[in-house]
């Protein structure tokens, strides 16, 4: 082996994450995607139908709500040590609780695997139901 090439292969190793840093990371961009799809629903809406809470800092939860109604709402906290996403409707939401399980990047549901956007697309759901009624 010609020298430095060792370190060459070393360098392009994907890097590992270690669980909780993974989960940890998982969740910062749960965070930012939950925050561009409501931002895009206001832009659409051409109003602030929607406000996002709780956002950023150590603690795992946010909250969806309606800017008029405060029980129309979907509390979302994450359990970094166990990789589990739970998904609450406020009273005002005719929902059950959606809880999800990280396994190997996919939020599983039911025994279904969701990305992150297929995951939010059926919280946000619930929310827009609400909404047309």
């Amino acid at each position: 082996m010609r020298p430095g090439a060792e370190e060459e292969v070393m360098t392009t190793q994907p890097v590992m994450l270690q669980p909780r840093d993974a989960r940890a990371a998982f969740w910062e961009r749960f965070q930012r995607e939950v925050e561009l799809r409501v931002r895009e629903c206001n832009a659409i809406a051409g109003e602030p139908l929607w406000v996002v809470s709780g956002t950023g800092g150590p603690v795992c939860r946010l909250t969806i709500a309606s800017s008029a109604r405060s029980g129309d709402r979907i509390d979302c906290s994450f359990d970094v040590n166990r990789g589990t996403l739970s998904c609450a409707p406020g009273p005002a939401v005719r929902a059950e609780r959606l809880r999800f399980h990280l396994k190997e990047g996919k939020l599983v549901l039911n025994g279904r695997a969701y990305d992150i956007g297929g995951a939010l697309g059926l919280v946000l759901d619930e929310l827009v139901c609400v909404d047309e009624e």
